[in-house]
This record gives C-alpha cells, structure tokens and sequence, in this order.
C-alpha cells in the first residue's frame, strides 16, 4: 500500500469479496501523483483514498480517509503559468476535479466553496512509452492558494467499481 502524508492519518481497511474475476491490468495500486508549475514540483499525498483491485478469485477494497494537510510546504507558482496535474496511470480518468482557496480557517480547512478549476485534460507518451494523464488550468493571482483534487476512475480489473483519490496542496505567488 502506498506511504501516506505525514499528517495524522486514520485508516480503515476492509476486504470485500466478489464474484471471481480475472486479474488482467496492472490496475491494482493507486497512482502516483505530481503538481507541477514551471519551475517547482510537489508531490501528491492522497488523505482520502478508495482503491478495488482484483486478487484472484476476490475484489479486495481499501479505504483510507484522514486529515487534508493544507499547511505543509507551500509550492512556488507564477501565477501567468498553467497548472499541471500529472497522474501516473494510463487509463483515462473518468473525473478530475480542482477546487481552488485562497484561505484556510483556524483549524486548516479551506474556507468556503472555493472556486472549480477548468481543467483541460490531456494524454501523453513518456519516453519509456508508458502513458499518462495531465490535467492543466490555471489559478488566480493570490498570494497563497490551497488546491482540494479529486481523481477518479474506472476498475479495469474486473471488480466494475470506482477507484478515487483525493489530494491537498499548497501554492505560494513567486
């Protein structure tokens, strides 16, 4: 299983079983996931997880929700560069969602709705020939700005369910 966030983490991993199925994709770990701007980087930390993958005869789930970490070091951004959301898995997925806030509250939560990124979302051939997702968009020229992500996809392995991740981040204006 993937190494989460530092942050206090709370997980809850159940095991459901299902009709048999065939393990065909290598569908069965969550991807690897990169915030980038030109110039600086920060890596994704799913604090909310929702991942099926076929062992066997049985889909096995594991669920993870914990505590969003807004707070951790800020990535630097010029705000006149794109977004880019890059996710390490070559099935296409069916959602991805960005909300953007320009301020958290006491307790670290970001305040309000936030407002929804438009995201273009685009395919791209490695050099190792391994395919990938970028979801790119931009934010708006604030000083710091907390980023709420979501990703889902489909299972590919047979189990027929959703698979989601959600991420926490934090920009800084160059």
């Amino acid at each position: 299983m993937r190494k989460w966030s530092r942050a206090a983490v709370v997980f809850l991993v159940s095991a459901l079983a299902a009709s048999a199925v065939p393990a065909v994709a290598h569908d069965h770990k969550p991807p690897r996931v990169i915030l980038r701007s030109p110039g600086d980087e920060q890596r994704g930390r799913a604090w909310s997880s929702d991942w099926t993958r076929a062992d066997g005869k049985f889909c096995v789930s594991g669920v993870g929700d914990g505590i969003p970490n807004y707070r951790r070091k800020a990535m630097t951004w010029n705000p006149s560069n794109p977004i880019r959301l890059y996710l390490y898995k070559k099935q296409k997925p069916k959602k991805v969602k960005v909300r953007m806030h320009r301020r958290l509250d006491e307790d670290g939560s970001p305040q309000g709705k936030g407002r929804r990124a438009r995201i273009r979302l685009r395919d791209k051939v490695l050099d190792n020939g391994r395919r990938i997702w970028i979801a790119k968009f931009r934010g708006p020229d604030v000083r710091h700005l907390f980023l709420s992500a979501r990703a889902v996809w489909q299972d590919v392995e047979g189990c027929d369910v959703s698979q989601s991740l959600d991420f926490a981040f934090h920009l800084r204006r160059r």
